[in-house]
């Protein structure tokens, strides 16, 4: 499949996730303090089991999105790259945000995850 053949309807996990799934949802995750005006880091790897980087299956970028507000995208390589990314940010005041992250696999379209922080 092309990468211009793929349908733009964004994938979700599932209620029982399976092997295709544990491969294309990305994963969040948060490393460091969670205060306003602390560096935060987003982690995202791509699938709890990594997604395959080879030259005709691979994803081609992340995008990181604070409810619907663009915050962020990391665009990869196949072959020298891993699925995974770092995003530092910063959250100015306390408060409940959902993390998403947007993943574009070239063969399998767009898989969404999501997470949610308190900043304090």
């Amino acid at each position: 499949m092309d990468q211009t053949e793929f349908s733009f309807e964004i994938n979700r996990l599932s209620g029982h996730p399976d092997e295709h799934e544990k491969t294309h949802v990305p994963c969040v995750c948060i490393h460091d303090s969670t205060a306003a005006h602390d560096s935060l880091a987003l982690h995202v790897q791509v699938g709890a089991i990594p997604h395959p980087m080879e030259k005709g299956h691979h994803i081609q970028w992340v995008e990181f999105f604070t409810g619907d507000a663009f915050i962020g995208r990391v665009d990869f390589a196949p072959l020298i790259c891993l699925p995974e990314a770092v995003l530092s940010v910063r959250f100015d005041r306390p408060g409940k945000y959902v993390l998403r992250c947007v993943a574009s696999c070239n063969m399998h379209g767009l898989w969404e995850g999501t997470n949610e922080i308190v900043i304090e």
